[in-house]
């Protein structure tokens, strides 16, 4: 499939938020906030293309709330605008999350959040200062530090746990504060290891056991584990509550540092205790730690030969699982096809325009716009068209990518959209490398539909509405009962 990137003259930022090094996109991710229900893995989750210069949009795996997200033991899944939320495979899976965006800074006694709070009160005042003397013309550099120096002095003369306090966590402190001055929800700075952990959710693949936890009333849970993961293979099961990892307490922590400790090193050893409720036993389980490909795409034949595959989120892996599940639908004689989008926070673009390359006829899938005007449009050719009916569902949490995949439909009428109206997430945040190995996330640009609807704030409203009941099963049977109609 060939992309035809049209745009006038492309500055660094457009190279990299159309592929980054992985060709991760985290928008259309990414719904930062996209309220992600207990899906498999996603990726930091997607609106980001960590690495590279030509990522698509990058995925918001960034809810800071990460109490209530889910976590793919060893990757980020999922992200959010206001709510959405990600799943996290041992780490952070995808993205995102949400979410979240909003961080807040939790008092405690631990060093580290110690520093952060207080560097962070720091920005804030300084970013204050900052902004408030620049719009009266009055600001300058030498200003600037002499009242940055002065706080640093009170803070080392006064602050009772000032002796505690660690540079390195006021600077990560100082500098997420600064990028929070932006009031953007999207936007944010990430340590070296935070970005280490980004980039791994979006690539689709990390070293780990392979295991999906969520966060249930207080206890870490098992959701799912993989299909021939060290978990799956080690007799881990759905539902084992997680005590330990490598004798440190999960009690009080919060997911993403959970999943740091379970991830690590291809071939390296991570024990793990739990407790299973229906034996009343504890016990441990040491795993070999491999390379764990976070499965995004699952499929199944309906009556009436009717394929349905669900897509949890867009990584970098997506596309090549979406292309094996159409072929193995094909082998059985499938005659319809139905994509569920629900739930999903959106992720890497690259893969979901290849998917929509394989579906639509020749032209542009979507485009997107920055601040100077400047477009770059991703297009379709007529060599891979899908040609059965097809129908695709969403939700309010399918957010980014998804919307991109569903407005594309709809534009082409390819098939009815059917379900609840779509979150609303259509910009497109670059991941920007830093010297010492830490990045920022800035929002640089806005996704159009083909037929240049917008669909940030506005969301994709769907052809069919079924508001879901329940399990949203009567969605999925509404969907059937439109592709009846149509097959031949």
């Amino acid at each position: 499939m060939n992309y035809k990137r049209r745009a006038g003259r492309k500055t660094g930022m457009e190279r990299d938020e159309i592929t980054k090094s992985t060709d991760n996109e985290m928008s259309a991710s990414s719904a930062d906030d996209a309220k992600k229900s207990n899906t498999e893995s996603g990726a930091f989750r997607s609106d980001e293309n960590p690495s590279g210069n030509d990522s698509f949009e990058k995925r918001n795996f960034e809810d800071e709330n990460l109490e209530n997200k889910t976590f793919d033991s060893e990757d980020f899944e999922g992200n959010s605008d206001e709510n959405l939320e990600e799943n996290f495979d041992e780490g952070f899976e995808e993205q995102d999350t949400d979410e979240d965006s909003q961080k807040k800074f939790i008092k405690s006694k631990n060093d580290f959040f110690k520093g952060f709070l207080f560097g962070s009160l720091i920005t804030i005042i300084i970013i204050t200062l900052l902004f408030s003397t620049v719009v009266q013309g009055n600001i300058t550099g030498a200003n600037t530090d002499s009242k940055f120096n002065e706080i640093k002095d009170i803070i080392k003369q006064r602050y009772l746990y000032g002796d505690e306090v660690k540079r390195n966590n006021l600077n990560s402190g100082m500098y997420k504060g600064y990028v929070m001055g932006l009031g953007d929800p999207y936007s944010e700075y990430y340590s070296a290891e935070e970005y280490r952990a980004l980039k791994e959710a979006t690539s689709g693949h990390f070293y780990g056991i392979g295991a999906v936890f969520r966060l249930e009333d207080g206890k870490v849970k098992v959701m799912r584990t993989y299909e021939n993961s060290p978990a799956r293979q080690g007799g881990i099961e759905d539902g084992d509550e997680l005590l330990e990892v490598n004798g440190k307490s999960v009690n009080g922590r919060k997911l993403h540092d959970i999943s740091g400790e379970i991830k690590g090193d291809k071939d390296t050893k991570v024990t793990l205790k739990l407790y299973r409720s229906k034996t009343g036993k504890t016990f441990e389980k040491t795993l070999v730690r491999k390379d764990i490909v976070i499965e995004s795409v699952s499929y199944k034949m309906l009556s009436n030969r009717i394929g349905y595959i669900k897509i949890s989120e867009f990584t970098a892996e997506t596309f090549n699982q979406y292309q094996k599940a159409v072929a193995e639908l094909e082998k059985r004689g499938m005659k319809a096809l139905i994509v569920d989008l629900r739930n999903n926070p959106g992720g890497v673009i690259k893969s979901t325009a290849q998917i929509l390359d394989s579906i639509l006829p020749g032209g542009k899938i979507v485009y997107t716009k920055d601040k100077y005007g400047h477009i770059n449009t991703w297009n379709s050719d007529e060599a891979h068209k899908f040609t059965k009916p097809m129908a695709v569902l969403i939700n309010g949490y399918s957010a980014s990518a998804s919307e991109i995949f569903a407005g594309a439909i709809q534009d082409y009428k390819k098939g009815p959209i059917i379900g609840e109206k779509s979150y609303g997430k259509g910009i497109v945040q670059q991941i920007i490398d830093l010297k010492d190995g830490s990045g920022i996330k800035l929002t640089v640009s806005e996704y159009y539909t083909p037929n240049g609807r917008r669909l940030h704030k506005v969301g994709v409203n769907p052809d069919i509405e079924v508001k879901a009941i329940g399990d949203g099963s009567n969605q999925l049977e509404r969907a059937v009962t439109e592709l009846k109609k149509r097959i031949r």
